[in-house]
């Protein structure tokens, strides 16, 4: 999935999430970040459930260029560890 780079950590950045049912929900980055010793950034994003509360979960984030970024799937277990364990701190 593609959106704009965050140029403000300020601004909101929504971007157009697809759920498994073909349902397009407007989900938000609420937070980029990096890990010591890794130079990837990270997108943590809150995604809205049917329910009405929201699942937060987090992409790599890639730069294309020309003011876009793509949101890349975390396939490393042990990458996903690490990151699960920063969003557990960025939520208390």
């Amino acid at each position: 999935m593609n959106t704009k780079i965050m140029t403000d950590q300020n601004e909101d950045v929504f971007f157009d999430y697809i759920d498994a049912s073909g349902v397009v929900k407007k989900a938000e980055i609420f937070t980029v970040f990096t890990i010591e010793g890794s130079d990837k950034q990270y997108a943590a994003c809150s995604i809205p459930t049917d329910d009405g509360n929201f699942d937060i979960t987090a992409y790599i984030v890639n730069d294309l260029g020309n003011d876009t970024i793509s949101l890349d799937d975390i396939e490393s277990d042990e990458e996903f560890d690490r990151v699960s364990e920063v969003i557990k701190d960025l939520m208390e």
